[in-house]
């Protein structure tokens, strides 16, 4: 019983790791414009963080990252080589609200099948 109560304690204080969804629940956009992948943004709005992973590499290391920042609309596009029939998450914040989103691009090289996390 001691053993079990350890992982649970350890699983709350820890969380579900740097992937958390509950972390970035909020449902976000993006768009392909120009051969650069765009967060929807709206005047006024500041990126603060961003990071994108796909399916290739089980989501482990970033195809593009920063954090720290104070890119201000309309510079929320971010420069990655998207490669074709592959599952992509992005995690980005703006003005401080966490968002989440999943997405394919298919073998036209077009974005599909956003899909909302909640």
């Amino acid at each position: 019983m001691k053993k079990y109560s350890y992982f649970l304690v350890m699983f709350i204080i820890t969380g579900c790791g740097p992937g958390d969804r509950l972390v970035f629940r909020h449902p976000g956009e993006v768009r392909i414009v120009d051969q650069h992948l765009c967060i929807r943004s709206s005047p006024g709005d500041h990126l603060s963080y961003y990071s994108l992973s796909y399916s290739a590499d089980q989501y482990q290391n970033p195809l593009a990252y920063e954090d720290n920042i104070d890119r201000k609309f309309p510079d929320t596009c971010i420069v990655a080589d998207l490669k074709k029939t592959a599952d992509y998450n992005l995690l980005y914040i703006i003005n401080g609200i966490k968002y989440r989103v999943d997405f394919i691009i298919n073998e036209k090289g077009e974005l599909k099948n956003q899909k909302v996390i909640k």
